[in-house]
């Protein structure tokens, strides 16, 4: 069996679907095996795009729309109940290294939304949902993908394989790639309030820690 793809890329968050676009911009083979059934998920989640993110966007096409509806933020507080002082820094001191000298806030299910619908339009890349990826093996000049399917097993032959798909990666567990570090023991919790908060705090910039 002879590679269908150049690439085949596991996992449909933002990474695994930039990566895909990106492909798919210069014309190449690219399947995209998510075992999610392709709806978008909107609870909360990641938020913040920086710079380096916004110039990635801006090469596939993306970065207009997502600045137009994404909110602005070019200062950033951190601030301690202990001490007086407030530490304040002005990403627009960046203007200089970047052409988005500030941090945007865009949920990521938006983002998800707009690689999805970016992807689609492209001919050479295939978006597989319900494909859980089982078994990877590799090979000397490709890579074969066993999957789950609604159709039952599936086999994908590429010559690359992207693993995207998360810290707890089923295909670096075939592999047999480590991964060091540690997890965070403590839990954490996500609040909204109605209340004005820059009434209460002088100064207050738009996101603070």
């Amino acid at each position: 069996m002879s590679p269908v793809h150049d690439v085949a890329v596991i996992g449909a968050g933002p990474v695994g679907l930039a990566a895909t676009l990106a492909l798919a911009h210069r014309g190449v083979r690219v399947v995209l095996l998510e075992e999610g059934d392709g709806s978008v998920r909107t609870e909360w989640r990641g938020s913040t795009l920086h710079p380096p993110t916004l110039e990635i966007l801006s090469e596939l096409g993306l970065a207009q729309p997502v600045v137009e509806e994404g909110v602005r933020v070019e200062s950033v507080q951190y601030r301690d109940l202990e001490l007086p002082g407030v530490a304040e820094f002005h990403v627009t001191a960046l203007g200089k290294a970047t052409p988005f000298p500030f941090r945007l806030q865009f949920e990521q299910y938006k983002l998800v939304r707009l690689l999805q619908e970016a992807i689609a339009a492209r001919p050479s890349a295939d978006i597989r949902f319900r494909h859980r990826v089982e078994s990877v093996r590799q090979e000397h000049d490709h890579v074969d993908l066993t999957m789950n399917t609604p159709q039952g097993k599936e086999t994908v032959r590429a010559r690359w394989a992207i693993a995207a798909d998360g810290s707890h990666s089923r295909t670096r567990h075939h592999l047999g790639i480590g991964f060091s570090g540690t997890s965070h023991t403590a839990p954490s919790l996500v609040m909204a309030t109605p209340v004005d908060l820059a009434e209460h705090i002088p100064d207050l910039a738009p996101v603070s820690y």
